[in-house]
């Protein structure tokens, strides 16, 4: 429905003003980045169908596209092993394990693996699949919060090697 560059609204956020459509996951989730919010909000198809509308661009509207300032579109790096966005979290099939975003983006080529839920203080989503946490430190192990030292760690290729 949306593609990178399209200009969108939230229905239910018209504070965060016009965002624009800044890139797709292989997972089918569209990343937006707002005029009037830090940082950006990842969505699922379902989500930004339900969630998004189309900004219309009517010069002297307030929904006019001169208000938004120049997004650069966000790089994602893959994880060498399974593909997914370094940055994102990830849990092992067995749900034992689950991915640091801090580690893992400190590895810069694949996902930090610690014991799920003992190295973690927040453990679920805090607004559900289709909106984004508001804590900057989502997603970060208990280690990485207290900006200690991670031990007992496993990366994404111990963890999510796919056995013939």
């Amino acid at each position: 429905m949306f593609k990178p560059g399209d200009l969108v609204r939230h229905k239910s956020k018209p504070e965060w003003g016009v965002g624009r459509i800044t890139g797709e996951t292989g997972e089918g989730k569209v990343l937006i980045k707002f005029s009037s919010r830090s940082g950006d909000v990842l969505l699922t198809a379902e989500g930004a169908a339900t969630h998004l509308v189309a900004d219309t661009g009517v010069v002297g509207t307030p929904m006019s596209p001169q208000v938004v300032r120049h997004v650069a579109p966000v790089r994602r790096t893959p994880c060498v092993t399974c593909s997914a966005d370094i940055r994102a979290v990830v849990t092992s099939p067995d749900g034992r394990w689950r991915s640091c975003v801090a580690c893992s983006a400190r590895n810069g080529r694949q996902h930090v693996f610690l014991p799920f839920p003992d190295a973690f203080d927040v453990i679920d989503p805090p607004l559900g699949e289709d909106e984004v946490s508001d804590d900057p430190k989502y997603g970060w192990c208990r280690a990485c919060r207290a900006a200690t030292r991670v031990f007992g760690h496993k990366n994404c290729n111990e963890l999510m090697r796919v056995t013939a």
